[in-house]
C-alpha cells in the first residue's frame, strides 16, 4: 500500500489509510466513525485542557456533557419490561454484536460458518436451532471461489435449496485472495485502521445483512496478538459496526499451539459470545466434532456434537439431532452391524480367525472393511462391533468350527455357541 502524507495540527484529524505519523502525535479511534484520528501532542497542561471544549467533543462524535447526564432514568422504567433480546442464531449468535469462532485448522470452522450463513439467509433451523432470516455476506480469505462453490453444493443438498434461491435470499459470498488487512499495529502500539475496514463498514451499511462472516482474524489483523489492548480494539471495531448497522459479525480465528485461541484471552473478552470447534470421539468410538460456547454472556453454556456426512455437518447428540437425521443414523448403524456380521461369518467359513483387539494383526473392523464392507469406515465398523459385543450377538473369544495346528479348535471373535452346538472337543474336555 502506498504511503500517504499527513500533516498533523493541534486539532484532531482523520488519518488517511497508509499514512505514516510523525513522532509526537496523539492517536485515538473514533468509535462512531471507526476512523483513526491524530493530532500534535499538547505542549502544556493548558493546551491539553483546551482540547476538551465543545468543538473537541463534536469532532469525537460524543457529548460534552458529563457522564452522569446519560444515567438511566430508573423511575421511568418502573412497571415496564425491557424488549426481548434478539438473536441471529437462537442462544448462540446475538443480533447486533460481534462474535468469535475459534478452533484448530482443518476442524471445519469455515463449513460451520457457511452452513450458518445459508440457514440464516433461508430462515431455516441449523442443528435444530432457529435462525433469524436475513441477508448474509461472507468474506472468505482462506478458500478460493471453487472451494466455496463445492462446499455450497453439499450445503444446498442438505437444505434442499438451489443457488438461485440463495441469490434471491441475498447471500453474498466473497472469496478473495488479495490483501484484506483491516488493522495494523507495531511493537509501539501504533494501531491503524486501513481502508479495507472502511470497505467492510461501507458494504455492511449498504447491504444491511443480518449476518456478516469474516474469515479469518489472522488475515485482517497484522500485529501482535498477545497485546490485549490492541486485540481488544480490533474486536471493538467489529462490534461497533455490528451495533450501528444492526447485524451480527462472526469473526473466525485459529487456536494457537498451546490449544488456546489466538490473542490469549483478549479476543474472547472483547466479544459477547465465543464459539469453539474441536475434535472429539463419541462413546461409540466414532470421530466427531463439538461446537461449544465457552463464553456466552447472554445465555447458558451449551454444546452440539456433529459428524461430517455427505459434505456437511449433522448433529448427532440427542438434544439437537433432527428426526430425519436420527432415522438415517439408525439405518446406517443397522447396515454397519449387518455387514459386520456377514463379514464375521464369511471369514469364519474361510477358516480365518478375527480379533476384537486393536493391536492384533487380524483386527476384525480393518479386515472386514478391506474385504467385505468398503463403504463403511473403520470407525463405523468398530462402533458396530462394540454394539454387537454389548448385545451378546458376538463374543470376543469363542471356539470356532475349524481346527488349527495342533489339532485344537481355533478361537477368536465369533458368534456365541450354544452348548448343544459346541465342537466335540469341547464336550470331551468337559467330560
Amino acid at each position: 500500500m502506498a504511503h500517504v502524507s499527513f500533516a498533523p495540527t493541534h486539532d484532531w484529524q482523520d488519518v488517511p489509510a497508509g499514512a505514516i505519523l510523525p513522532a509526537g502525535c496523539q492517536i485515538r479511534l473514533d468509535l462512531q466513525s471507526g476512523r483513526q484520528q491524530a493530532r500534535l501532542a499538547p505542549n502544556s497542561e493548558a493546551d491539553a485542557l483546551d482540547g476538551l471544549d465543545d468543538d473537541y467533543a463534536a469532532d469525537a462524535g460524543q457529548s460534552a456533557e458529563p457522564f452522569d447526564a446519560e444515567a438511566m432514568d430508573l423511575r421511568a422504567l418502573e412497571g415496564h419490561e425491557p424488549p426481548d433480546r434478539e438473536w441471529t442464531w437462537d442462544g448462540w449468535v446475538p443480533h447486533g454484536r460481534a462474535c468469535y469462532l475459534t478452533g484448530y485448522g482443518g476442524v471445519g470452522k469455515t463449513l460451520v460458518s457457511q452452513m450458518l450463513g445459508t440457514a440464516v439467509s433461508l430462515g431455516r433451523d441449523l442443528f435444530g436451532i432457529a435462525t433469524r432470516k436475513a441477508p448474509v455476506v461472507g468474506i472468505w480469505g482462506e478458500d478460493d471461489h471453487d472451494e466455496i462453490w463445492r462446499r455450497q453444493i453439499a450445503i444446498n443438498r442438505r437444505f434442499n435449496c438451489s443457488m438461485s434461491e440463495l441469490a434471491e435470499s441475498e447471500v453474498s459470498w466473497i472469496p478473495t485472495a488479495r490483501d484484506i488487512t483491516m488493522f495494523t499495529a507495531g511493537v509501539e502500539n501504533d494501531f491503524r485502521i486501513t481502508e479495507e475496514f472502511d470497505r467492510l463498514r461501507e458494504m455492511v451499511a449498504r447491504r444491511k445483512p443480518g449476518l456478516a462472516i469474516v474469515d479469518g482474524v489472522t488475515l485482517v489483523y497484522e500485529g501482535p496478538e498477545g497485546k490485549r489492548a490492541l486485540v481488544t480494539r480490533v474486536m471493538r471495531a467489529f462490534d461497533e459496526v455490528a451495533r450501528t448497522c444492526g447485524c451480527s459479525i462472526l469473526v473466525i480465528g485459529h487456536n494457537n499451539k498451546a490449544g488456546e485461541f489466538s490473542g490469549s484471552t483478549a479476543f474472547e473478552n472483547a466479544v459477547r459470545a465465543r464459539m469453539s470447534l474441536e475434535r472429539i470421539e463419541t462413546a461409540d468410538g466414532e470421530e466427531a466434532v463439538r461446537l461449544s460456547l465457552p463464553k456466552a454472556n447472554y445465555n447458558g453454556r451449551d454444546h452440539i456434537d456433529l459428524q461430517f456426512h455427505h459434505g456437511v455437518f449433522v448433529a448427532i447428540d440427542e438434544q439437537h439431532i433432527t428426526g430425519a437425521d436420527r432415522l438415517e443414523r439408525d439405518m446406517r448403524r443397522s447396515q454397519a452391524e449387518a455387514r459386520f456380521m456377514e463379514g464375521v461369518d464369511k471369514l469364519t467359513a474361510l477358516e480365518r480367525t478375527l480379533s476384537a483387539s486393536r493391536q492384533a494383526v487380524n483386527y476384525a473392523p480393518k479386515l472386514i472393511r478391506a474385504e467385505h464392507a468398503p463403504t463403511f469406515t473403520v470407525k463405523e465398523l468398530e462402533a458396530a462391533m462394540l454394539r454387537l459385543l454389548e448385545e451378546g450377538r458376538l463374543v470376543p473369544s469363542t471356539k470356532l468350527p475349524f481346527k488349527k495346528a495342533g489339532r485344537r479348535f481355533a478361537e477368536g471373535l465369533g458368534r456365541p455357541v450354544a452348548p448343544a452346538d459346541a465342537p466335540e472337543e469341547d464336550i470331551a474336555d468337559a467330560a
